[in-house]
């Protein structure tokens, strides 16, 4: 798949409820970062796939690079698992 697909894939999955949320993303980064889950999906649907880090065994990671519901940019590092679902595994802001 290329990027496009990539993304479109992603975005599919989150939308349909295909996702699953990291503990370091929901237990961490939404209260440092002042975020909901919404804004996180937001990322996802406005985002585009800045980098492929395909340094891990457990598969390629995308990084994604969109914008929260309040309109500032934000990055978010997400795989897919299992057949159907995304994992998100966190989140940061773009410096």
């Amino acid at each position: 798949m290329n990027r496009t697909q990539i993304i479109l894939e992603i975005r599919k999955r989150v939308r349909n409820g295909f996702v699953v949320y990291s503990e370091h993303l929901l237990d961490d980064k939404l209260n440092l970062l002042d975020l909901t889950v919404e804004d996180v999906n937001n990322v996802m649907f406005t985002g585009v796939i800045v980098e492929i880090q395909n340094n891990d065994e457990r598969g390629a990671r995308y990084v994604i690079l969109g914008n929260s519901l309040g309109s500032s940019e934000f990055e978010v590092v997400c795989r897919f698992i299992i057949e159907e679902s995304v994992l998100l595994i966190t989140v940061y802001e773009r410096y």
